[in-house]
């Protein structure tokens, strides 16, 4: 049984290793790449999809730069990996619940919640309560291109990696 329940942050430190990079320095680098990339998604989507002001995006990104995700990358730990596709998910659904027009969010939606899912296993969870709320906001006719792709993408690509696992781990879930 596989010990690692964060596959795809494993999957990256391992790539970046073959690529002749320490362990310790690819760990720490892609956490804190990771950490940097969400504090832009934070901006992002506290400034130009709700509309907020500056200084509340700003205090938002500070708090997110000063507060406890140093300590994660000082001590290997994923967590800031899994917040930063989460919040690449969660970026897409407010664009979404908020009615901005594009007709890539939808599947963009769905691929970062499925990366979501394969950084760590309760992503899973995450994206499918993200896209009730997304349900919640705009009802099941606006939301029902959203919920094909989702579908469309987990009953694919998800149930792909799920079988692949289980098959090669021989038990269905983590640990």
């Amino acid at each position: 049984i596989d010990g690692a329940t964060d596959f795809l942050f494993m999957a990256a430190i391992a790539g970046v290793v073959k690529a002749g990079v320490p362990l310790e320095v690819a760990t720490r680098g892609i956490i804190f790449a990771a950490h940097i990339v969400t504090v832009g998604f934070v901006f992002v989507a506290v400034r130009m999809i709700t509309g907020a002001t500056l200084v509340t995006a700003v205090a938002s990104c500070a708090y997110l730069i000063l507060g406890p995700a140093s300590a994660y990358v000082s001590n290997y730990f994923g967590a800031p990996v899994f917040a930063m596709s989460a919040a690449a998910a969660w970026m897409c659904a407010l664009a979404i619940m908020r009615g901005v027009s594009r007709r890539l969010l939808p599947p963009a939606f769905a691929l970062c919640s499925l990366v979501t899912g394969l950084v760590r296993p309760e992503g899973v969870i995450l994206a499918a309560l993200m896209l009730i709320a997304i349900v919640v906001a705009n009802g099941w006719t606006r939301a029902r291109t959203t919920i094909l792709w989702f579908i469309g993408v987990f009953a694919t690509l998800g149930l792909g990696y799920f079988l692949w696992r289980w098959n090669y781990f021989g038990h269905p879930l983590p640990n």
